[in-house]
């Protein structure tokens, strides 16, 4: 999964913006609920 945040500019990040990024962060990466599995990717693999 990739998700992708835009906010202008780091100067004029408000503090709840720069934590809502964060705690995405730290929920989101190597979640296993978010991660397929080998069998999964091969599953769903275009090339074979």
């Amino acid at each position: 999964m990739h998700a992708y945040i835009y906010y202008g500019s780091k100067n004029k990040q408000p503090l709840k913006v720069r934590k809502f990024i964060d705690l995405a962060i730290k929920r989101l990466t190597n979640n296993q609920d978010l991660t397929l599995s080998i069998k999964e990717l091969n599953h769903y693999a275009i090339y074979k």
